[in-house]
């Protein structure tokens, strides 16, 4: 017995230590630096760019060890075959479950959606050529997706031949080319047959390999392409948010006094359509007008409505008819109404200052303005316009010429009629027993001064170049150029009626990016095409380095160059 235990002792105690560290788990040792290094392929079986393949599987050789089920899912094998998978340490076989096709090139590609055991993803997608036959197919297509968050999207490329290109619809039949792309932004199609594509860039939020209207993000090419044997094709492309095909609802209605009502919506939207006439309140014995509507102050989802008359106690239904979101949609025909009740007790709401410009005693503040003011109610504007004043902080205490501009009824835009001094100090002041609603409730018996200092255009630099189109279709185009801070701080959009120099002025200091757009439709907004029926995209142009703008320094010879 004791002889048993002896055996039966060290064995269960390494069990044990197993259970309790993971004796049979594979890990990478302890200690060390961080692990920054992404996952690749090392070595494939059979090599790229094989001939006669006449195998039933094909092996993925990683540099380290990977999701395993997530690096499963983002295998892309064009033309289609069905595959299953199997693993062998870091080694990944995919075993084709049904005959390859004779004479065909194959591109086996591995997507950027997996991780290590650090969470590096890969920076691009790999791809395996192989061919069945005797020859490869050669043409390239190659680029780059731009836009917000791209990593993970998706892009699918179709060929023409043998299809009705006008009834190609993304959304019921899935590419025959298919990869991804990650934070770069780079893809590659290898081994492509000469002839006619398409190409879209998808965000293939169900990864169903469909374009799905008003889920997926998209964008597509500037022009069909056409690829000729063993030609590169190098293309760009942008891809915009899902196109928002829903319209908005009305959720919900609150009184807020015996005169506003807060309507909430499903959805932000468009500003120009909220205006007193988009708007009725009414119950059984009739209506009462609607004097003003705005959206309410940081909610761009709901709107203060402003009635004429007060509201009696009681049940009453607000009705929006002609309202859009930010995508064109107007209201919907089955959720455009809400009821609330007003109470007894129902209050008058003082107009109250809710957003202001800059805090008190602000630096560094543009010279050209405009200074914004926000209100809780829409205002009077001739008592606004006594009671609000821009002047000098100085002995003088001169009043500067303004415009006052209403955006909404509730928001003034303070514009000074010449640009302000240079590192001067200046005020604003709001007289609030002077203000008044337009109900001729006044506001609180204080006055509110915001004093300021302006930023010194001397450490501001200009940015001067030229626009360049190699292309003889944009003889008349409009050119769209916005040039952002990358820190996000600013952006500075100019427009020019044809190719030739421009320039931008009074730059603070900073690092910012270039690009511009043709300006096809001249709605001032680029259009990242079509699905269905298709539609090209429009042409634009992004400048190939950062610009440093130094104060004081002129930076020329920026040309931005528009191609086919």
């Amino acid at each position: 017995m004791d002889k048993l235990l002896k055996i039966a002792f060290p064995a269960m105690a390494c069990a044990l230590m197993c259970a309790l560290w993971g004796c049979a788990r594979v890990q990478d040792p302890p200690g060390g630096p961080p692990d920054t290094i992404p996952p690749s392929v090392l070595a494939t079986t059979p090599p790229g760019r094989s001939l006669q393949f006449a195998g039933e599987s094909i092996l993925l050789e990683f540099n380290e060890y990977v999701d395993r089920p997530a690096a499963q899912n983002n295998i892309f094998i064009s033309p289609p075959v069905k595959y299953s998978t199997d693993w062998h340490g870091r080694d990944l076989e995919i075993e084709f479950d049904e005959p390859l096709q004779p004479q065909t090139t194959y591109a086996v590609t591995l997507g950027t959606e997996f991780a290590d055991r650090a969470g590096n993803k890969p920076q691009q997608a790999y791809t395996l050529i192989f061919s069945t036959g005797d020859r490869l197919d050669s043409g390239v297509v190659r680029g780059r997706v731009t836009g917000d968050k791209i990593a993970g999207t998706f892009v699918f490329l179709y060929p023409l031949a043998g299809l009705q290109a006008d009834t190609l619809n993304p959304a019921v039949t899935k590419p025959k080319y298919r990869t991804q792309v990650g934070a770069t932004g780079a893809f590659e199609f290898q081994a492509l047959p000469a002839g006619a594509y398409r190409l879209l860039a998808v965000g293939d939020e169900f990864r169903n390999e469909l374009f799905d209207v008003g889920v997926d993000a998209f964008g597509t090419t500037t022009r069909e392409l056409a690829l000729g044997d063993g030609q590169i094709l190098d293309v760009s492309l942008r891809i915009g948010p899902a196109l928002d095909s829903v319209p908005p609802e009305v959720y919900s209605a609150q009184s807020l006094s015996a005169h506003a009502i807060r309507v909430e919506f499903s959805e932000a939207l468009d500003t120009s359509s909220v205006v007193s006439t988009a708007f009725v309140v009414s119950r059984s014995d009739g209506t009462i007008p609607v004097q003003s509507a705005f959206l309410s102050p940081g909610r761009r989802f709901s709107v203060n409505v402003m009635t004429s008359k007060p509201l009696e106690a009681g049940e009453w239904t607000v009705t929006a008819v002609a309202i859009r979101d930010s995508a064109g949609n107007t209201v919907s025909d089955t959720a455009r109404s809400s009821t609330f009740t007003v109470a007894d007790s129902a209050a008058v709401e003082v107009p109250t200052l809710v957003e202001a410009p800059f805090p008190d005693s602000a630096s560094s503040v543009a010279l050209a303005g405009p200074f914004r003011l926000v209100w809780s109610a829409a205002l009077d504007r001739l008592s606004a316009a006594a009671a609000i004043l821009l002047q000098k902080a100085d002995s003088t205490n001169t009043t500067v010429d303004c415009d006052l501009r209403w955006p909404q009824d509730n928001i003034i835009d303070i514009v000074p009629r010449v640009p302000l001094m240079g590192s001067a100090a200046y005020r604003i002041v709001v007289d609030n027993r002077a203000i008044s609603d337009i109900l001729s409730n006044k506001g609180a018996d204080t006055t509110i001064r915001l004093f300021f200092r302006t930023v010194d255009p001397g450490n501001y630099g200009t940015v001067a170049g030229s626009v360049a189109d190699v292309d003889s279709v944009g003889a008349g185009c409009r050119y769209v150029l916005t040039m952002r801070a990358k820190d996000g701080s600013r952006q500075f959009r100019i427009v020019l009626p044809a190719v030739g120099p421009w320039e931008i002025k009074d730059v603070p200091p900073g690092t910012y990016t270039l690009s511009g757009f043709c300006d096809a439709d001249g709605n001032g907004v680029y259009g990242y095409g079509q699905a269905f029926p298709y539609g090209t995209a429009e042409r634009f142009a992004d400048y190939g380095s950062e610009l440093v703008v130094r104060p004081r320094w002129t930076m020329e010879n920026v040309t931005l160059t528009f191609r086919p």
